[in-house]
């Protein structure tokens, strides 16, 4: 809305531009960016733009409200932006979700980085889920935060009139808790939110956690007494019978010698496991662990439905994002990743019955 408005005009634009340009914001760059429905990350630039340049945001529109010259049109859409932002419940909002998503991006870009494993990716989720519920319970900071940002010290919900149900005629009246303010804010927006994040990240880090509780047993070598560790080893052949030989108990027991001997880095992870049983050239000697740990190392770690991780994908939508959709960038990427497949297609045959399928004109027998 705000930038929709802004960049239809070129004088609004330099207006805007001037204002968050202006010293003010701590020195930092602020840009007002367009929502990308393929970019994940711009939902965090979004709200940091609205959160760092607020004011200036205002200002920009209270100059072109006044601005005779303008429209009325132009003015009126003006005004109604500025009743929009010029409120306790807007600020509050903003105050809210920066921070919120500045942790979530920050995580997401862990998150697609190559040298990500399993652990490490079930020990965000939980830290995650550990900041939202510390949120929960700050609801004063937050509200204290958005008042000195928007200068208002009551919400919309306080001074709106109540709304009166309609009462038909097999229904008894019932005196229902009505909420206003502080309150409202906080049981219908604040928590539900919360809640709702709450809820999505233990669905995520739970589609994981089976997983990485399968192979932990690799981490815990020198802690866990040899039953455990048998048993999490039995687990583990039953899940990966064609892969994995029954040998793998046997070695684990000779392996957990050699591992106390390994440094603190390189046994930190089962990435670094891996990477130290080969460049000690001990995976001859133990050939099922190896194919035990390759196996974990090579589980996705990103299963977000809003923005696809891969590097071609990255390439394709940063410079068609504005004229392809969701559908058209899979398939464009699909066809970037498979491209040693895609040169040995002959394409004549395709174009010439692309062609013949979609042309016009026909023949009349």
């Amino acid at each position: 809305m705000i930038y929709n408005f802004f960049s239809v005009s070129t004088y609004r634009w330099d207006l805007l531009c001037r204002y968050l340009n202006h010293k003010g914001n701590d020195n930092q760059t602020v840009n007002i960016k367009k929502l990308s429905t393929t970019r994940w990350s711009s939902r965090y630039d979004v709200c940091k733009a609205l959160y760092l340049g607020y004011n200036q945001i205002k200002n920009a529109l209270e100059d072109i409200i006044k601005d005779q010259i303008q429209k009325q049109e132009t003015r009126n859409e003006a005004s109604s932006i500025l009743n929009k932002l010029d409120s306790l419940d807007f600020a509050f909002v903003i105050c809210l979700w920066t921070p919120i998503l500045k942790r979530f991006n920050a995580t997401n870009v862990t998150l697609q980085s190559t040298n990500i494993d399993l652990s490490t990716l079930t020990k965000l989720y939980e830290s995650l889920e550990s900041y939202i519920k510390n949120i929960r319970n700050n609801f004063d900071y937050y509200l204290l935060e958005a008042q000195k940002m928007s200068g208002k010290t009551h919400f919309k919900s306080t001074s709106s009139r109540r709304k009166k149900r309609v009462v038909f005629f097999d229904e008894t009246l019932i005196d229902e808790v009505s909420l206003q303010g502080a309150d409202k804010m906080k049981n219908d927006v604040f928590l539900v939110i919360l809640d709702h994040l709450i809820s999505d990240l233990n669905v995520r880090k739970m589609s994981y956690s089976t997983l990485n509780q399968n192979f932990g047993f690799f981490l815990n070598l020198e802690k866990e007494d040899d039953k455990t560790i048998r048993q999490c080893e039995e687990n583990l052949i039953k899940l990966y019978p064609h892969d994995i030989e029954y040998h793998l108990v046997e070695e684990i027991i000779q392996f957990n010698g050699i591992i106390c001997n390994f440094n603190d880095e390189n046994k930190s992870s089962l990435l670094n496991i891996l990477k130290s049983l080969i460049s000690t050239q001990l995976h001859n000697t133990f050939p099922n662990i190896e194919i035990a740990l390759r196996i974990f190392c090579t589980f996705p770690c990103s299963n977000a439905t809003g923005e696809r991780s891969f590097s071609v994908l990255k390439r394709v939508k940063n410079y068609l994002r504005s004229s392809l959709a969701n559908e058209k960038l899979s398939t464009l990427s699909i066809l970037c990743i498979e491209n040693n497949i895609l040169e040995e297609m002959e394409w004549e045959s395709i174009i010439h019955n692309f062609a013949t399928k979609k042309v016009i004109r026909k023949k009349v027998i």
